[in-house]
């Protein structure tokens, strides 16, 4: 006998981040942004992120409904609501959690001053899934309506747990363009994916008895690894030290990015992030059906001295019709990746940024530009496009205001703030402002915080 550990419900002890971190994107020079471009321009000597709070965020949303939807106080029944949404939700509504916990950070200029190179590791959680309209409507309303076909193709659904050693190199080629490259190592703790499922369900007059259901075309499979696990595995800390820090599935990927000044006031950067893959080898679960079934009933069997087992006979009828199929093969698991794109442009010179700071050029005190998110998910890409302005207050405080068109709002405001004292560094971020008024609103939300020490 195999024990079976549902591990998804992991690391609720720890916040969940956004995909998209449109505010963070270029803000500062932080440390935690050489992770969204590996080319972004940086001006310190060195850097350390403070160990489990340099980068910490949260963000879980549904494109189409919010909690309001359902539990409103507006004299509608809970029934009445729950049926609206099933019938108005289409498939390609979605609901997306993603975790990020940045456990160390670190960076440094070498001798040849053109030269940063950082490295870290943290952890992510990532998950999505697809609304599977047919069935939600064929489990609330039954097969009653005859020869109506529910698709099983809308079943769509990817998770993962991992661990993310990195490290990476951002170089200045001249003082309009550095270009930047980071390399990863994965190390999976736990992942789930089916999709590309395809075959029908329906119901219709049948010949033997009153009705006659039927499974046609049907092709689909769950793959699953670090679900099911050994008779006797503690799921503990142990546990995922141990699978995060290389002892999981492990996988690579790559970032490379950019920043380009084609004109003084001018900035245009961009980014790849995490296209790479994880072989997934360790507690490998992989269910797949495929064929035709036909079922018009049971025949009852009244031999009350040998009686009939309905429910094995039954089980063996469909295993005959059906191929089914249960491996613990390896499989190849992809990265969600990500585009980043921006186009800044800045005035306000500010020539007493640092007295003492003789090789970095003047900043300035205000910033305006547009910014665009992809993110390929199962289904189709994502595409979130921002418009920002930033203000430098002083040399240790700065802002950034962002407004958001995305999947989940087309009314998404974000702020971010940074603070320096001394070396110490505090940044804030948030977005989806509008939805904090009445959380039970709001299709989504995100906040992100870290500690840093950056010494210039």
């Amino acid at each position: 006998m195999r024990k079976r550990v549902l591990v998804v419900v992991l690391f609720f002890s720890v916040l969940l981040n956004a995909q998209n971190k449109q505010v963070l994107y270029n803000f500062d020079q932080l440390p935690q942004t050489l992770l969204l471009n590996p080319g972004e321009k940086v001006s310190q000597k060195w850097h350390t992120g403070i160990p489990f709070l340099s980068g910490i965020s949260f963000f879980a949303g549904s494109s189409d409904v919010t909690i309001y939807d359902v539990f409103a106080d507006d004299g509608t029944s809970i029934n009445d609501k729950v049926r609206k949404l099933i019938y108005d939700l289409n498939s390609n509504d979605f609901g997306s959690i993603n975790q990020q916990l940045e456990v160390i950070n670190i960076g440094i200029r070498l001798k040849n001053k053109r030269d940063f190179v950082s490295a870290g590791f943290y952890q992510e959680f990532d998950a999505i899934g697809y609304y599977p309209k047919d069935m939600a409507v064929l489990f609330y309303e039954g097969n009653s309506t005859l020869n109506k076909q529910y698709s099983l193709k809308d079943v769509n659904i990817k998770a993962e747990l991992l661990g993310v050693f990195h490290a990476g190199i951002s170089r200045k080629i001249d003082d309009d363009l550095q270009i930047g490259a980071r390399i990863k190592l994965y190390s999976g703790v736990m992942n789930f994916q089916t999709k590309q499922n395809k075959g029908v369900f329906y119901t219709q007059l049948g010949s033997l008895n009153q009705y006659e259901h039927i499974l046609a075309g049907i092709d689909g499979n769950v793959q699953t690894s670090g679900i099911f696990l050994p008779a006797g595995t503690e799921v503990n800390q142990a546990y995922f030290q141990k699978m995060m820090l290389l002892g999981g599935n492990l996988g690579l990927g790559f970032d490379v990015g950019f920043t380009y000044h084609p004109q003084k006031q001018w900035t245009v950067s961009g980014s790849i992030l995490d296209l790479g893959f994880i072989n997934n080898t360790k507690d490998n679960r992989t269910y797949s059906v495929q064929g035709n079934y036909s079922f018009q009933g049971i025949e009852p069997d009244f031999d009350l001295t040998n009686p009939t087992n309905y429910w094995e006979d039954l089980e063996d009828d469909f295993l005959d019709a059906i191929n089914y199929t249960k491996s613990d093969e390896s499989y190849w698991s992809w990265r969600s990746t990500k585009l980043n794109g921006m186009l800044k442009y800045e005035w306000g010179e500010d020539r007493f940024t640092d007295c003492f700071d003789t090789e970095t050029e003047p900043g300035y005190f205000n910033g305006v530009g547009a910014h665009v998110f992809t993110i390929f998910r199962p289904k189709a890409p994502q595409i979130a496009a921002t418009v920002f302005y930033e203000r430098k207050f002083s040399n240790t405080f700065r802002a950034k205001i962002t407004y958001t068109a995305d999947s989940y709002s087309f009314s998404n405001i974000g702020l971010g703030v940074s603070a320096r004292i001394g070396v110490f560094n505090m940044y804030a971020v948030a977005d989806h402002l509008l939805g904090y008024k009445n959380l039970a609103k709001t299709n989504a939300g995100s906040v992100q915080l870290g500690m840093n020490i950056i010494v210039k």
